[in-house]
């Protein structure tokens, strides 16, 4: 990627190594995209599930980290016997 530069009004090339994975929940089974920057710095902290949350990654910081909720698991739904 290409973007320009203030320095001197020249252009100056910027290359993001970008690392592309995907998480599943093991308590609910919520599939997620994770994208990582590893060409600058993010946030310490940790992700929790979207839905049940669970703690899935803890961060340190040292990388941007962007996760994205992709599969939403199916709900069952338990049909409960009518009483007469």
């Amino acid at each position: 990627m290409i973007r320009p530069g203030v320095e001197n009004g020249r252009q100056v090339r910027h290359y993001f190594e970008m690392k592309k994975s995907d998480l599943t929940c093991p308590a609910c089974g919520a599939g997620y995209r994770r994208i990582e920057l590893t060409s600058r710095p993010g946030v310490k902290g940790e992700y929790r599930c979207l839905l049940c949350n669970e703690v899935l990654e803890k961060f340190d910081g040292s990388t941007d980290v962007a996760i994205r909720l992709t599969v939403q698991p199916e709900k069952t739904f338990e049909v409960q016997p009518k009483s007469l």
